[in-house]
């Protein structure tokens, strides 16, 4: 199988937040200690378990028991009216680098945590890998009275800092460190494998379960799930496929079952195959694309050879300039087999176009955009399956002729459709360079050369003083410009 990794993975596929993101829990509200509780009125020892005996939480929990953290040795001139809690910060290293706390009210004398709670401080702030860990903490005590909430001691006051063992839970599926793709190119083939390529080699399945493969699919029909490479050989266990409610072919949910159904590529493509095996999801992109077609009813929505084009420098955000009316869609290649980008859901307003995409094999039986008849800027961002076409409601010369003022920048008249922009007898008094910005102001531009305008380009130049007619022609691609001296 040929592979070319050039088009990015599409987050909408199998993104999955690292656990560097994940924020630590506010800390409990606090208020200036008052004189009646006096800091030396508390104080608590670490209970048995230390860092010598781990805390199993998946034994503690199937005998339906908390885990006690600490006990109170000590508790004088405390109020009837308050509650005492603890906020007790957590972290997986010593120098509390990163933190989450949890909140704690003593039992009688015994601080207890339930299993869940504990767990999901490891889980939701560190890592979701299973297995014993050193858990740091430091504990902030509390009175806390309805709303009113004081810390005991001050902002800076900890009645301990203990070190604990934690054997997290068991997980609810056993994720291996490497996975193949199993494929086969029609129904009636044998099964073959590739390597999967690991999104973050650095980390576990748990913490970052993308795997990735590129294929060149042949024919419709080709057919694949994921296994752990691990189970190679082993028939059909441990494979991960498509579910019953997979929203397309190209993006959804995947179970893992012996019996898992295979997913269909039904058309010829390049494609990259993303999967999450901790998350379950799936998604299909293109793998080798340089530009992405514009079919519009302005242009021609199945001859390919009259379509404009988006580009990209990064094979994930593409852009360009196209006369759009009426309906139009996005394709992959210039074929009418392949990948195919539709609206999954837009909005017009003020004639621009905000959408999501998704994405289907073929283009006929399928939803098209539909706007009003103009010229557009259309950016398309595939890692957020996020589309814009914005409208150029007045395109203007610009330059050193009237000094580079937006506000006397001289408008071109469009033709019908707006793909011809055009200006009679620009008057220069003072020769030099020029360009034309969008609607008096300078978010948007067109330069570049006379044979290939291109968005934000650069000058280009009016050698001599004079009338000149202009014209910048979007009929065709690349965009070009004629400067007429009279």
């Amino acid at each position: 199988m040929k592979k070319i990794a050039l088009f990015p993975v599409l987050a909408m596929a199998v993104a999955l937040a690292s656990c560097d993101d994940m924020l630590p829990n506010p800390e409990i509200q606090q208020n200036p200690e008052l004189d009646l509780f006096a800091a030396d009125g508390l104080e608590i020892s670490q209970d048995n378990f230390g860092t010598t005996t781990p805390i199993d939480l998946q034994e503690l929990a199937d005998l339906g028991l908390q885990a006690q953290l600490a006990e109170i040795t000590k508790l004088e001139n405390f109020p009837a009216t308050s509650t005492l809690t603890f906020g007790v910060e957590v972290s997986m290293t010593a120098d509390f680098a990163k933190t989450a706390t949890i909140e704690l009210t003593p039992e009688g004398n015994a601080v207890l945590v339930p299993t869940a709670t504990l767990n999901s401080a490891i889980y939701d702030n560190f890592t979701r890998t299973p297995g014993e860990y050193t858990l740091y903490t430091r504990w902030a005590a509390y009175a806390v009275d309805g709303n009113s909430s004081m810390r005991i001691g001050g902002a800076d006051k900890y009645y301990g800092q203990y070190a604990y063992k934690i054997k997290t839970f068991k997980p609810a599926r056993v994720l291996a460190d490497s996975y193949v793709l199993r494929y086969r190119t029609s129904s009636g083939a044998a099964w073959q494998t590739m390597p999967m390529v690991k999104d973050n080699a650095s980390a576990t399945s748990y913490d970052d379960g993308g795997f990735t493969a590129l294929v060149d699919v042949t024919a419709p029909g080709f057919e694949w799930t994921v296994m752990p490479t691990s189970d190679l050989g082993t028939g059909t266990q441990g494979i991960i496929g498509v579910a019953a409610d997979a929203a397309t072919a190209l993006s959804g949910k995947l179970v893992e079952s012996d019996d898992a159904a295979a997913q269909i590529i039904d058309a010829k493509a390049s494609v990259t195959i993303a999967v999450d095996v901790f998350a379950l999801t799936y998604g299909v992109v293109p793998s080798a694309v340089s530009e992405i077609y514009i079919a519009s009813a302005s242009t021609s929505l199945s001859d390919f050879t009259k379509m404009h084009t988006l580009s990209t420098g990064d094979f994930n955000e593409f852009t360009g300039t196209a006369p759009l009316g009426g309906k139009w869609y996005m394709a992959a290649q210039a074929a009418d087999e392949g990948l195919f980008f539709m609206p999954a859901s837009y909005t017009v307003a003020n004639g621009n176009l905000k959408g999501a995409l998704t994405m289907a094999f073929k283009p006929a039986g399928h939803e098209t955009f539909d706007i009003e008849k103009g010229l557009y800027i259309i950016k398309a961002k595939f890692s957020d399956m996020a589309v814009e076409a914005i409208l150029v409601p007045v395109i203007s010369a610009i330059g050193q002729f009237n000094g580079w003022n937006t506000g006397t920048a001289v408008d071109l008249k469009p033709n019908a459709d707006f793909s011809v922009w055009t200006v009679k007898d620009l008057e220069v008094k003072d020769a030099g360079g020029f360009k034309f910005c969008v609607n008096h102001d300078w978010a948007y531009s067109f330069g570049g050369s006379v044979d290939n305008i291109v968005q934000n380009g650069g000058d280009l130049n009016l050698a001599e003083t004079g009338k000149y007619d202009i014209t910048l022609d979007f009929s065709r691609q690349p965009a070009t410009c004629t400067i007429v001296k009279k």
